[in-house]
């Protein structure tokens, strides 16, 4: 499981499949794998890699457009901004669709194995305008399919005009005040030959951003319980609610530390002067 956000939003996705003995497919492709296209293109790649990673279509101008719009619109850290963004851009690019080449391979593969109807769950980015996922399993597969992107709705609003060719539906959901479960903002990483984890960032946002975390921290207790697996962190974290707290026994600079993760929202960035 590639994803950042909290593992709440997808639990009870999980626990039906299950119920139902409905088979999961993961889609994604490991993060290193994304990192090394970014940096080095398609062709940096190993040929075991490229065996999970299909070779890149870059051609799709109206794609690149609206990714770069995406970009451009995203609230991002200053170096990316403006120039930043300009010089990373490609890279970022190339990440894009090798996420969306690989997923949508992989959700071909689902469909030819079981013949039945697939529910690919992605982020919206991978899916506007019918040009990610659903463009790219278009092209090598005929079978019909349909998208449904959500679009939230201001609070006071009854209704928002959107772009008709955004999807073939639009679901409609009432803005939330704040999220549902709490936006951790940590990343993680495995190390060398590290049986624990390493903060892989210093988190500029969610509620780690207002704890004492810092790059290369190593982990080693969570309320006194070791993890060496990202994935089974990351959903022991997305346990905890608003308002609670989760203390990480941390190594930093041969110095044990105790940092105190409290789970609220960070005050407002002021405006870049």
């Amino acid at each position: 499981m590639n994803w950042n956000f909290n593992f709440g939003y997808y639990r009870k996705i999980f626990e039906y499949c299950k119920e139902m003995s409905i088979p999961l497919r993961a889609l994604n492709v490991p993060r290193d794998i994304i990192s090394r296209v970014r940096m080095g293109g398609w062709e940096s790649l190993s040929e075991d890699q490229k065996k999970l990673v299909p070779a890149l279509d870059l051609t799709q101008a109206d794609h690149k457009r609206l990714i770069r719009a995406v970009f451009s619109s995203t609230e991002l850290p200053p170096q990316m901004k403006g120039a930043g963004l300009d010089m990373m851009f490609e890279g970022l690019y190339r990440s894009q669709v090798a996420w969306d080449e690989t997923m949508a391979a992989n959700a071909r593969q689902a469909f030819q194995v079981g013949k039945a109807r697939v529910v690919v769950l992605a982020g919206s980015g991978h899916l506007l305008y019918h040009l990610g996922i659903n463009y790219r399993v278009s092209q090598k597969d005929p079978s019909p399919s349909r998208t449904i992107v959500c679009v939230s709705v201001p609070s006071g609003l009854k209704s928002l005009k959107v772009s008709r060719g955004l999807a073939d539906y639009i679901w409609a959901i009432p803005e939330e005040a704040r999220p549902a479960f709490p936006e951790i903002g940590l990343a993680f990483k495995r190390f060398g030959g590290l049986d624990n984890l390493v903060v892989d960032r210093k988190p500029i946002d969610g509620a780690a951003s207002a704890s004492d975390f810092d790059k290369g921290d190593v982990i080693l207790s969570v309320d006194g319980k070791v993890f060496s697996d990202i994935n089974a962190l990351r959903t022991y974290l997305a346990g905890f609610g608003w308002g609670e707290g989760v203390k990480f026994r941390l190594l930093r600079a041969g110095q044990e530390k105790e940092v105190i993760l409290k789970l609220v929202q960070p005050p407002p960035k002021e405006p870049a002067k």
